[in-house]
């Protein structure tokens, strides 16, 4: 009778190891292992400080605010003058803006493809601007003038005078 290893075949591995050698990385990946067993967090400890002479730690760096968001609010010039509006990547930027009365805005098409300002209430219609064309209207009476690219109609801006 020959003896065989238990290796003869190959190496063979429960299903019990199989899985423990799949959830290892996960579990490594995850955040790590417990301490103890008991399902608490293992400690981190703080990192060293250097010795100063004389005896005292160096200080420790205040922690700066990160940078914050704001939604984009509507332009709005103090005096009246010239407003620009970039059309770019099918929107008009900014897409709303406050005016006072005797504001001209300027409309630059600073996209790749054709584009045109048209108030909604008929107060101005620009020819089609071609990329870098830009167009100008000045804002004489009050009101609020809901405006669109007829060319791509899911483009629109609103320009308010006070």
């Amino acid at each position: 009778m020959t003896l065989m290893s238990p290796w003869a075949h190959g190496p063979r591995i429960t299903r019990r190891q199989a899985l423990g050698l799949v959830l290892i990385p996960i579990t490594l990946a995850c955040g790590g292992a417990t301490g103890a067993g008991n399902g608490t967090p293992t400690p981190t400890p703080p990192p060293p400080t250097a010795a100063v002479p004389g005896g005292t730690p160096p200080p420790t760096p205040a922690a700066t605010p990160g940078p914050t968001t704001t939604a984009p609010a509507a332009a709005t010039p103090s005096a009246p003058g010239r407003v620009p509006v970039r059309i770019v990547d099918f929107a008009f930027d900014p897409p709303a803006l406050t005016v006072p009365v005797g504001t001209t805005v300027e409309w630059t098409n600073d996209g790749a493809t054709i584009h045109n300002t048209v108030s909604q209430t008929g107060v101005w219609e620009s020819p089609i601007l071609d990329p870098g064309a830009t167009f100008r209207f000045t804002f004489d009476q009050p009101g609020e003038h809901p405006y669109w690219c007829t060319i791509h109609p899911t483009m629109l801006g609103t320009v308010t005078v006070q």
